[in-house]
């Protein structure tokens, strides 16, 4: 006799306004039958059907493979333990977070549940977690995976941002990660066009999409991130600004962009012209109401990149940076730069014109005294 049959996804004919799960029966030995169980936890955090979709599939395969801890989820649900924890901290993280964040989260869980089985410590509890363990799982961790200091440094980021969540909620009273250093590593450097490499872009685009060359000037005149525009409605567009609501921005805080007077009247033909429901593009090479693929336009940029001989390095991120080095050069003060790139700090902006090979004074170049 089977102990569980095979776990199976409902969607409710996938409809986002009702509750998914994965259902199962489990045999009991006391009622000499199957008992149906139900598993909903993480299924039903996402808005977009897509992500809905993705996500509770990537639940269902993680399910098929270990059930049994699927079924101990169920039956100890009070359960204090190291793994309960953090998937439950990352499942709140879920409502507030990007999407591609989390599944950042959703790896690096599945790697430290790994470690914690096979150290023999599945059932640790959290508040048995210390600063030793998880310096020695950061310390394994690179040299199994053989990662580089930034790849450890994501690895503590995330960790240190759980146990953060769980003091918030009270579960813990402090972080064990805290004092533990980040490895040094190279700032690295962005990659921006030369003026001849802009004009060469610019001109292939304008006689052969247009379109495109419309979304890359969003990027460079306001610094907006791709993730964000292709969730652009007409809506969130005024005259002068663009309002990036926190639902769709990455660090989830509401915002508004200044619009440069050079792209206005362009945003003032589409206000004009499409319904306010429209998302700003679309696959019909204007505003419409089908969001894009996450890399529609990505996909399309490089085939044009490819086409004129530009290597990997160059992006379509790289007219932000792009922009920014004309902004700055042109006198912007950098206070202003910070707020238009949504920078939390004048640190960060610093940092960000650092790998660009910018400074944020000029005055060694050009007022350093005579000896």
């Amino acid at each position: 006799m089977k102990k569980y049959t095979q776990p199976k996804l409902y969607t409710a004919n996938f409809n986002l306004s009702k509750q998914w799960y994965i259902y199962y029966n489990k045999w009991c030995n006391k009622s000499k039958k199957y008992i149906r169980k139900r598993y909903s936890q993480g299924l039903n955090t996402e808005n977009y059907l897509k992500d809905r979709i993705n996500t509770a599939y990537e639940i269902l395969d993680r399910a098929k493979e270990n059930i049994d801890y699927l079924d101990s989820s169920l039956e100890n649900k009070h359960t204090n333990t190291v793994i309960d924890n953090f998937l439950k901290a990352i499942e709140k993280k879920a409502c507030y977070v990007r999407k591609t964040t989390i599944r950042d989260y959703y790896c690096f869980f599945n790697i430290f549940k790994k470690w914690l089985y096979d150290n023999g410590q599945k059932h640790l509890k959290i508040n048995d977690l210390t600063f030793n363990d998880i310096s020695l799982f950061l310390i394994e961790i690179k040299k199994q995976r053989n990662l580089s200091n930034k790849s450890y440094n994501n690895y503590l980021i995330l960790i240190r941002s759980i146990l953060n969540e769980l003091l918030r909620e009270k579960i813990i009273n402090t972080n064990p990660s805290k004092g533990i250093k980040k490895l040094p590593c190279s700032l690295g450097k962005n990659i921006a066009y030369s003026r001849h490499q802009q004009n060469e872009i610019i001109s292939y685009l304008k006689q052969n999409d247009p379109y495109t060359l419309f979304y890359i000037k969003l990027i460079y005149y306001c610094f907006i991130r791709p993730s964000e525009l292709r969730q652009i409605k007409i809506k969130y567009l005024d005259v002068d600004s663009i309002t990036i609501p926190s639902l769709i921005s990455k660090n989830r805080k509401h915002s508004v962009i200044k619009i440069p007077c050079h792209l206005r009247s362009d945003i003032e033909k589409i206000i004009n012209q499409y319904p306010s429901n429209y998302f700003l593009f679309s696959k019909d090479r204007k505003p419409g109401e089908t969001q894009i693929g996450y890399n529609y336009f990505s996909k399309r940029y490089r085939c044009y990149l490819n086409t004129l001989g530009y290597s990997q390095e160059y992006t379509l991120y790289s007219w932000k940076h792009t922009g920014v080095i004309r902004a700055f050069k042109s006198g912007i003060d950098i206070k202003d730069l910070q707020i238009h790139l949504r920078h939390s700090s004048l640190d960060m902006v610093n940092n960000y014109l650092k790998s660009l090979g910018l400074y944020s004074s000029d005055k060694i170049s050009n007022s350093f005294p005579v000896i």
